[in-house]
């Protein structure tokens, strides 16, 4: 009796010792969380990505750096750390080149190395303007920025002169917001330095410089933004700045609704946000399809961010306390919704939240890139819809193999860029159910991408922006590529494929030899298919009213030999056997070099 009297006074003595010790850490934490997550990660973490431009095709020659290290991304866009550093469960990666604002990129790790998808935002054409007078900058989306006269410094000396602003309005309803936004993840510190998830209606880029140097407000001074109000109907909203070197978002000022703008007035320029906020929690899962097998380098959008599953399928992110949150597949813009796969229900701040394993059975095409030699070959791969706009993204590993998801029954193409360089195009029809169609092996032989490259060119209008295309004789993608003289001209003709996604060329060039032509109104006419997608949807760019193509032509053998040669100009655009629009296109760096066949 006498050793439970004495037990039980010890168990009180724990106890209230326990419950001291909590009070005493409470106390000392002051606001922070009173639910942390475990420190379940490592120090550092091997890191696979890949950068890209904003239709999502692979940028080489970009400086990456994960902490103190750095690497280029390669041709394929694609970059790799052993040990990228990890700080409080998170690693940061900032990307740099010259011509895109730089890209700051958050992620947490999860049981598997991650994968990482970087998007790098064109600088643009820049808006110019005179210092000394001030200025007001409308930015297109709604953005104005009132900068004060006489008050901006370059490298500390007040400047007068001409200047230029680069400045980019990210809406928050624009289906690229993750890939646009700096941090992606939203992560954020409040003015009480409290970890936060920002909800954001809007961020805006500013980069002013002047003969090639960064210009900043002059101290005393300030710049006023002015915000669309996109939705939001608070009287005040915090405006944060993005700090690159900590990768986070900071609280600083706030803006108050007028009419329906929000204005506030900063101090300094990087990106500024107009956003709330809650305390964190977190979610986490991991992706397998219907065969169990996990799904890697998926990208998912959880809230208004995105996260990718890692090597093993698993994903992981902070969201917002105190709201619901889903997880879909991501598509970007003009290529459908998202299937959603999951959801978790509003958390308290600190809370985990284990979605467990999710089976997600969406349609996928597969296949292994491999040389002439039938070895796999590494590299990139995207999967794209007749409209050009990317459904999915996988980098490439060692074994040659991918898989990619789309939304069900959509006429697709893979387009498969090479470590050694070399690209090739396949055709792919998504399945209407979830299932996975099998492309088996596509054949890239190294410098050859896929077939001898027999035409190239750019083009620019009609939502294509630096395009290039480029057509092969692949025999698994086009047929019959040919170039003869007929009736005092010459045609070259990349002619019809038997798959559903394809390009085409029909040029008509009046001339029999060397030397400089034109086509256009009044003589031959030239169409270029792009992106045809299915007998309703094929889409032609014709020489017309108001619309020529320039030749030369510098070689032009006997028949057995080859007529080469370039080309420029602009076309109209033709939808099917519709009637021509007025919408142009520019065709840039056209080049041609093709096989002479008999006269016709």
């Amino acid at each position: 009796m006498v050793d439970v009297m004495i037990t039980a006074v010890l168990r009180r003595y724990y106890l209230l010792i326990v419950l001291l010790s909590s009070l005493m850490a409470l106390t000392a934490c002051g606001d922070k969380p009173s639910v942390q997550p475990k420190p379940e990660f490592p120090t550092s973490t091997a890191l696979s990505g890949v950068v890209l431009d904003e239709n999502q095709r692979p940028v080489a020659g970009a400086q990456v750096q994960a902490g103190t290290q750095t690497t280029t991304s390669s041709a394929t866009g694609t970059f790799s750390f052993s040990d990228a550093p990890i700080t409080e469960g998170r690693c940061v990666v900032r990307v740099t080149k010259t011509g895109f604002f730089d890209s700051v990129v958050g992620l947490r790790p999860q049981q598997g190395a991650p994968r990482m998808q970087v998007t790098l935002a064109a600088l643009g054409t820049p808006l110019t303007f005179v210092a000394g007078a001030g200025a007001t900058l409308n930015v297109p989306g709604g953005v104005r920025i009132t900068l004060p006269a006489n008050g901006l410094v370059l490298n500390g000396i007040r400047y007068t002169g001409s200047a230029q602003a680069y400045v980019r309005y990210i809406s928050p309803t624009d289906p690229q917001l993750p890939r646009l936004m700096p941090g992606g993840d939203l992560a954020a510190l409040n003015a009480t330095n409290n970890p936060q998830t920002l909800i954001t209606y809007g961020a805006v880029r500013v980069e002013l410089e002047a003969h090639g140097e960064p210009l900043q407000i002059a101290p005393g001074n300030t710049a006023e933004l002015r915000f669309p109000a996109a939705g939001a109907t608070e009287a005040r909203i915090p405006l944060w700045h993005f700090d690159t070197s900590a990768g986070l978002w900071k609280e600083e000022g706030s803006a108050t609704r007028t009419g329906t703008e929000y204005v506030g007035n900063v101090s300094h320029f990087s990106a500024w946000n107009l956003d709330m906020s809650a305390d964190q929690a977190f979610i986490r899962g991991r992706l397998v399809d219907c065969a169990g097998t996990p799904q890697v380098g998926l990208t998912l959008r959880v809230g208004q961010t995105e996260a990718l599953t890692d090597d093993q399928g698993y994903f992981g992110t902070a969201v917002p306390s105190g709201s619901a949150t889903t997880v879909s597949t991501s598509w970007p813009p003009n290529a459908g919704a998202g299937q959603q796969i999951a959801a978790a229900p509003a958390l308290t701040r600190g809370t985990v939240h284990e979605l467990g394993q999710i089976t997600a059975c969406l349609p996928a095409v597969k296949g292994r890139l491999v040389d002439c030699n039938a070895q796999p070959v590494t590299g990139v791969v995207r999967l794209v819809n007749g409209a050009g706009a990317m459904l999915s993204v996988a980098i490439v590993g060692s074994d040659g193999r991918f898989s990619l998801i789309g939304p069900a029954g959509v006429a697709t193409q893979v387009e498969a860029f090479l470590t050694n360089g070399g690209t090739t195009r396949q055709a792919a029809q998504l399945p209407t159910s979830a299932t996975t169609s099998d492309l088996g092996d596509m054949r890239v032989c190294s410098g050859n991408a896929g077939g001898t490259l027999l035409m190239s060119f750019t083009l620019d209008g009609d939502g294509r922006t630096n395009e290039l295309i480029e057509l092969r004789d692949a025999p698994h993608y086009y047929d019959r590529p040919k170039a003869y003289r007929s009736s005092g001209s010459t045609a070259v003709v990349m002619g019809r494929s038997t798959q559903t996604f394809y390009n085409t060329a029909a040029l008509q060039i009046p001339g029999t030899g060397v030397g400089t032509f034109q086509s256009g109104p009044g003589g031959l006419t030239s169409s270029l298919g792009m992106g045809i997608n299915g007998p309703t949807s094929a889409i032609y760019y014709e020489t017309n009213t108001g619309a020529t193509l320039d030749f030369v032509i510098t070689q032009y053998d006997a028949v057995g030999g080859r007529i080469k040669g370039t080309f420029s100009g602009t076309l109209r655009k033709r939808v099917g056997s519709g009637p021509l629009t007025a919408t142009t296109v520019t065709v840039r760096n056209g080049t041609f070099d093709f096989p002479r066949v008999a006269d016709q």
